[in-house]
């Protein structure tokens, strides 16, 4: 029995990351990366998460720099400045989270200074600047966390104190995810509490 390991979950930081974002309503990943992050990504959720369908945009179907020799040498801001263009003409999410790859990482691209360029424009695009090398999947559910806590979260709003959080269950890293939090949803729900998974019931950004 020693030699059998059940359910191998694991990609690096970008996977876990892409599978946060992916679990969340009408929420768009933008890869700044070469053209072999969102495949392989891609095929390490699947393998550990019962074979993964695709969400409101996942998969290969994410739009992505695919940055080549080109950029390396000179650099990738102009084309991630199109892909993101491009994929807020194409694809109607309420958020864009642009992703780094090894290759940005390690060229340096200045991610926030293009989504500050949206932002000034009324558009919804937050860099999240951590490249693939920086940790694994599991490193990747807690940097969406302290993004979204830094940068999306609305503050000083009106306190729900019926209002219940659940945090800690990482998307697709069980094939059953989805239904744990579901059924904890439904036991405090009969408490009289509201409940937030952020992943079920569309509850989306």
């Amino acid at each position: 029995m020693s030699q059998v390991l059940e359910n191998p979950r694991g990609g690096c930081v970008l996977a876990g990351i892409n599978d946060v974002l992916g679990a969340l309503h009408r929420v768009c990943p933008v890869y700044h990366a070469g053209p072999g992050c969102c495949m392989q990504t891609t095929a390490a959720e699947q393998g550990q998460s019962g074979h993964k369908s695709a969400c409101f945009v996942s998969g290969v179907s994410l739009p992505s720099s695919n940055m080549l020799e080109k950029e390396v040498v000179f650099g990738g801001a102009e084309k991630l400045r199109i892909t993101i263009q491009g994929a807020i003409d194409i694809i109607d999410a309420d958020a864009y989270f642009v992703l780094t790859g090894c290759t940005a990482g390690i060229i340096g691209d200045d991610i926030a200074s293009i989504t500050t360029e949206f932002q000034a424009k009324g558009e919804a695009v937050y860099p999240i600047d951590t490249p693939d090398f920086a940790g694994d999947s599991n490193l990747g559910y807690e940097v969406v966390w302290n993004n979204l806590i830094d940068q999306v979260i609305v503050k000083n709003v009106p306190r729900d104190e019926k209002l219940v959080n659940i945090f800690g269950i990482v998307p697709y890293h069980d094939p059953f995810w989805s239904g744990t939090l579901e059924e904890i949803d439904h036991i405090i729900s009969r408490l009289g509490l509201h409940v937030n998974t952020f992943f079920t019931k569309q509850q989306g950004i």
